[in-house]
């Protein structure tokens, strides 16, 4: 199987991920779960949304999906980029940008690690993955395995779930043999490299311009990011719209323009 894998690195969007030292991989719906609590979903890269907050696809996408999965109809893939190795190869060719990045990326795991692990855990040996396919097909998988969503057989109705849990264990080692998915890990590889390889792997999905603006990483687009998810801002927009006292209007509005101008500079520059 990893002979395959190898093979379809030079087709299609799999083409060029040699350069990056792309270790491939087949694996099944119960190590994908596994993997899932050590993959990183950037904002820069993939908003957290959908059912699962760590995916992009909701319920139905995610029913559709694992009908074409158990039907062996979808090409899909997961991949992902390894953030320490990763981060020994920007060490080596010397960009900052990229050290920085996957140093934060790296911190911010293992300070997760650390607050649901066991003390005695070397969380520092812990793999740290940032997701390059917007981790839609890892979670739905993952959510399939721990009976979040069913499998379908009818994508258009609530007849014919299959739950996971529901499964003898005879089925589910059926499934673990039969049903897997490329999974394939990314080295030597910047931040930049990074998010030119989502772009172009979600061309055929449309991203709409706010997901390509998305997918930058760069201190005013982190801000932009921020501060658009900051509750106080949110509450802000609402209080200018629904009318203010006139001694608290002048605040409002000097951050409305502030927030449009950050807006204004980052969409058009």
């Amino acid at each position: 199987m990893i002979d395959a894998v190898r093979e379809r690195m030079t087709k299609g969007s799999f083409r060029g991920l040699a350069k990056f030292n792309a270790r491939p991989y087949y694996e099944d719906v119960e190590t994908i779960a596994k993997y899932i609590s050590y993959i990183i979903v950037h904002p820069s890269i993939q908003r957290k949304a959908g059912n699962s907050g760590e995916s992009g696809w909701d319920k139905k996408n995610q029913n559709e999906y694992l009908y074409a999965f158990f039907s062996s109809e979808t090409d899909n893939s997961v991949m992902v980029v390894d953030c320490r190795a990763a981060l020994r190869h920007n060490k080596r060719i010397g960009d900052k940008k990229s050290i920085n990045f996957f140093e934060d990326q790296i911190r911010d795991a293992e300070r997760g690690y650390r607050d649901i692990s066991d003390v005695h855990v070397d969380i520092s040996g812990l793999p740290v993955y940032l997701s390059i396919d917007g981790n839609n097909t890892a979670s739905t998988l993952s959510n399939f395995y721990l009976s979040k969503v069913p499998y379908v057989q009818a994508t258009n109705s609530s007849s014919g779930e299959v739950w996971y849990k529901e499964l003898p264990e005879n089925q589910k080692r059926a499934i673990s043999s039969k049903y897997q998915v490329p999974f394939v890990i990314l080295e030597d590889i910047t931040v930049d490299e990074a998010t030119e390889l989502f772009q172009n792997r979600n061309k055929q999905t449309n991203l709409n311009p706010q997901e390509h603006r998305q997918a930058r990483i760069t201190p005013l687009a982190d801000f932009v990011r921020d501060t658009a998810n900051e509750e106080k801002a949110l509450q802000m927009f609402k209080n200018i719209f629904k009318g203010q006292k006139k001694k608290k209007n002048f605040f409002f509005f000097f951050f409305f323009f502030l927030y449009f101008f950050f807006f204004f500079f980052f969409f058009f520059f």
